[in-house]
């Protein structure tokens, strides 16, 4: 299973799950690579068990994490409904 998540925030931004190899086909050679997603950088380009072998059970699970190109700070302030009153110093 291939996962494609945005860093510090767990959300998917891809998933890919397919039955990675027919019968006979356990004990052989994969590899994989990051994703070009348009508005955002893979972290980490070689996570762990990004290359190997196919397992004789089990699900092997390799995971990208991707950072937004354009996020910035946000500064975040919190009012009381329909007023200027601060809720936080």
């Amino acid at each position: 299973m291939l996962k494609y998540i945005i860093l510090k925030s767990e959300q998917t931004i891809y998933s890919h799950l397919q039955r990675i190899y027919p019968s006979g086909e356990i004990g052989t050679y994969y590899t994989t690579s990051p994703k070009n997603i348009p508005y955002y950088t893979v972290v980490n380009a070689t996570p762990a068990g990004h290359t190997g072998t196919y397992p004789a059970t089990g699900l092997t699970e390799v995971t990208y994490y991707y950072s937004r190109n354009d996020a910035g700070n946000v500064l975040v302030h919190h009012f009381e409904v329909g007023t200027s009153n601060s809720l936080l110093p």
